[in-house]
């Protein structure tokens, strides 16, 4: 019996301890401090408190820095930290604003998306500590309505409209990098060959993440196949059985880019040792991702799937950062390239609508009307055509215009079309650059 209550009373206090303890604050992290220590440790179920800036899209997230989801160029890992929030914390009014600098309490988790292991964390408690109001204004990307166009292609009859063809491509790299701008640009560039210039969709293959289409917005475009190298490669057989040497391409792409950068270094991309072919200083190879696959697409092989396409003239206007490099990979006869960058530098979202700054006034030109239907003019020469070089001086001189976030980050769109793989800042209709581009229409 005393047996009994001894081991009873000890039980007691032993409960009444655990009772009283208090429970172990979280450690608290930086974003790349926590990284490093996933890389090292087993950190499942993990509690534990990081602060960053507070982003809902593409995937919420906390970033080091506001720039990143801004630039064409994949987000290095020590940047951002996936967050996963709870469905009653999901909605608008009881999360931070977009940019706002918050600590975040929640539990360690490694969640595996395609080829990719990611370091996430279940959200538990968030804490605003500034918000985006209260810092250097930050503009939220987001979904956009269209105008349909419908008025400018009812006129076209089925007897004469376009023959041409185009490819549309965006991977992303993942879901924390396929931006939501990525999808809006190629609807944008879609509307406009289907309802301005009377493409046939049948001759308009769209490549694009896993293979499907968003699905917001009225009237989505379709999507053929995957951004995966079986994807793309399936996409050039489809443009083989469409082209016939008469017909022209429009290659379009909006996505991440890699390459050298002038100041910061590598982003991506890789030194060309493998068929040495460059011209820059760096002799860098460019690259552009595919979506969920470990490595990217290189310049040397985009080019060499290009170029055995039977095209009779290709239009190509290139948006991701470091696109200014593919101009000498894809160069050639009869071809019009224009980069949103020079080969080491970078390019960015539209500091104030969800598109890219280059490509959406190139589009909005050629559209003739931005993508709310508000006319755009562009024909300086009032033949009541816009050219490709009109397009893109459209683009240069708006885009230069612009303070991006008040950070003087201003993109050097190059134009290439005499075949010597140089692009210019400022082409020129008589000589040179620029003479291809005034006589080359959609």
């Amino acid at each position: 019996m005393p047996s009994k209550l001894f081991f009873t009373t000890i039980l007691a206090l032993l409960l009444l301890q655990c009772g009283t303890r208090e429970e172990v604050p979280p450690k608290t992290w930086t974003i790349q401090n926590l990284k490093l220590h996933a890389q090292k440790a087993q950190v499942s179920e993990e509690k534990v408190r990081v602060k960053g800036l507070y982003v809902d899209q593409p995937v919420p997230m906390l970033l080091t820095n506001m720039l990143w989801p801004r630039v064409n160029s994949k987000m290095p890992d020590s940047v951002y930290l996936l967050l996963d929030v709870p469905k009653d914390n999901s909605e608008p009014a009881d999360m931070p604003a977009y940019g706002s600098l918050v600590e975040i309490e929640g539990r360690c988790y490694q969640n595996v998306s395609g080829s990719n292991k990611e370091l996430s964390i279940k959200v538990d408690h968030v804490r605003a500590m500034k918000s985006a109001a209260a810092q250097t204004k930050v503009y939220r990307p987001g979904r956009m309505e269209f105008q349909d166009f419908t008025d400018s292609v009812t006129a076209i009859p089925q007897l004469i409209r376009s023959q041409n063809c185009a490819l549309l491509y965006s991977g992303g790299f993942d879901r924390a990098g396929a931006h939501i701008r990525f999808w809006n640009n190629l609807v944008f560039m879609y509307k406009t060959l289907v309802n301005v210039y009377g493409y046939s969709p049948k001759n308009i293959v769209v490549v694009y993440r896993a293979g499907t289409p968003e699905t917001y917005g009225p009237g989505s475009i379709p999507v053929h196949f995957a951004a995966h190298p079986e994807g793309l490669q399936d996409a050039i057989q489809t443009l083989k059985s469409r082209l016939t040497g008469e017909n022209d391409l429009l290659l379009y792409v909006t996505n991440h880019g890699g390459g050298l950068h002038r100041s910061i270094g590598p982003f991506g991309g890789r030194p060309d040792s493998i068929a040495p072919d460059e011209i820059d200083p760096g002799r860098f190879d460019e690259s552009i991702d595919y979506y969920d696959f470990p490595a990217p697409l290189y310049d040397d092989h985009f080019a060499a799937m290009i170029g055995c396409l039977n095209f009779n003239k290709l239009i190509a206007v290139l948006q991701p950062c470091f696109s200014g490099g593919l101009l000498h990979d894809l160069r050639g006869p009869h071809r019009v390239l224009m980069s949103a960058c020079k080969e080491d530098d970078l390019s960015y979202e539209h500091p104030t609508v969800p598109f890219d700054i280059f490509s959406y006034y190139v589009i909005s030109a050629l559209a003739k009307r931005d993508h709310r239907g508000n006319p755009v003019n562009a024909d300086t020469d009032g033949d009541g055509r816009v050219s490709m070089l009109e397009a893109f001086e459209h683009a240069r001189i708006i885009g230069a215009e612009l303070d991006y976030l008040r950070l003087e980050r201003r993109e050097e769109p190059l134009l290439e079309d005499n075949g010597d793989g140089i692009g210019v800042f400022r082409p020129n209709a008589r000589f040179g650059d620029g003479v291809l581009a005034n006589s080359a229409f959609l």
